[in-house]
């Protein structure tokens, strides 16, 4: 997946980030980050999605239970 997004112009990638958390606003939603210094970066994005697998941060961020099992 990371080739196809870094070459795709529409969207801006961030290796190497660390999810904090998200907050839910009324018209986006906003989330926290970590960069490899440490510093602190908030996206503010209209849709997230969580495809950091099954120990997903922002799955459990948002409460959401992991279903299924191994295939």
């Amino acid at each position: 997946l990371k080739p196809h997004i870094q070459k795709e112009p529409l969207i801006s990638s961030k290796f190497g980030w660390k999810f904090v958390g998200l907050t839910e606003r009324e018209h986006n939603v906003e989330c926290k980050f970590v960069d490899q210094d440490g510093d602190e970066h908030v996206v503010a994005t209209q849709y997230v999605i969580g495809g950091d697998g099954a120990g997903s941060r922002v799955r459990k961020n948002i409460d959401i239970d992991l279903t299924g099992g191994p295939v």
